[in-house]
C-alpha cells in the first residue's frame, strides 16, 4: 500500500491548520490593537479635557462677580466639563494597575483642591497638574507598549507556534522518509521470490517427444512383426 500521498495530505493540513491559526491570532491582535490604540487617544482627550478646565475654574474664581447668580453660571459649566472628564477617565482607567491607581490618586488630589476656593486660589496648582502629567505619561506608554509589541498572552502563542511549527514540519519530513523506507523494503522481500522462479538463462530446455499417429504406429507394427517371421523360416 503508498502512504505517500495520505502522508502528504496529512503534512499539508497540518500546515493549514498552524496558517490558519496564525492568521486567527494576528487579526484577533491587531484588531486589539486598534481599539487599545483608540482607548490612548480618547485617555489622553480626556485628560487634556480635565486639566484644561482646572484652569479655567482656577481662573474664574479668581474674578469678582456682581452677585451669586452671575458667578454660578459661569462656573458652572466649566465644573461640569471638569467632573465629565474626571468621570471618564475613571471608567477607562484599570484601577487594578498600579499605574491606574496612580493617575487616579493624582485626580482626586486635584479635584480636592477644587471644591475649596480658598485652597483653589492659594494652593500650589502647578505641582498638582505636573504630577498628573508625570503618572498619565506612564499609564500612557504602558498601554502604548501593549500595542507595540502585542498582548501577554498572544505574544506567549506567537512564540509557541514560532517554535512548534519548525518541529513539526521536521516530525512530518522524518515520517514520510520512514515509511517510504518502509515500503521500498516489503516491495523488495515481495519480489524476491519470483524472481527465484525464473529460468536460468543460457540452460537449454529438454527435448519434449513427438506424437506418433495411429495408423503410422500399426504399420511400423506390421512391419516389425513380418520382419520377425521372415528371419525364423
Amino acid at each position: 500500500m503508498n502512504l505517500s500521498a495520505p502522508l502528504g495530505a496529512l503534512c499539508a493540513a497540518l500546515i493549514g491548520a498552524v496558517a490558519t491559526l496564525l492568521g486567527l491570532l494576528v487579526s484577533k491582535e491587531n484588531k486589539t490593537s486598534e481599539f487599545r490604540q483608540e482607548w490612548i487617544n480618547k485617555l489622553r482627550d480626556e485628560i487634556t479635557k480635565l486639566l484644561v478646565s482646572f484652569n479655567e475654574i482656577r481662573d474664574a474664581t479668581h474674578i469678582k462677580y456682581s452677585n451669586i447668580d452671575k458667578k454660578v453660571s459661569t462656573l458652572g459649566p466649566l465644573y461640569a466639563k471638569f467632573n465629565e472628564a474626571i468621570f471618564n477617565i475613571s471608567l477607562r482607567v484599570n484601577q487594578d494597575e498600579a499605574e491606574g491607581q496612580d493617575v487616579l490618586q493624582a485626580i482626586k488630589n486635584i479635584h480636592a483642591l477644587s471644591v475649596d476656593e480658598e485652597t483653589l486660589i492659594g494652593g500650589d496648582l502647578r505641582k498638582l497638574e505636573e504630577d498628573l502629567l508625570i503618572k498619565s505619561k506612564i499609564l500612557l506608554k504602558k498601554e502604548w507598549e501593549r500595542v507595540k509589541y502585542g498582548e501577554p498572552v498572544f505574544r506567549g502563542v506567537r512564540r509557541t507556534a514560532l517554535i512548534a511549527t519548525p518541529i513539526l514540519l521536521i516530525f512530518v519530513v522524518i515520517g514520510v522518509v520512514m515509511a517510504s523506507l518502509a515500503l521500498t523494503g516489503d516491495s523488495g522481500m515481495q519480489k524476491a521470490p519470483q524472481n527465484q522462479l525464473r529460468p536460468v538463462q543460457g540452460l537449454a530446455t529438454p527435448p519434449q517427444a513427438i506424437p506418433i499417429p495411429q495408423d503410422r504406429a500399426v504399420d511400423s507394427e506390421k512391419k516389425r512383426s513380418g520382419t520377425s517371421k521372415h528371419h525364423s523360416k
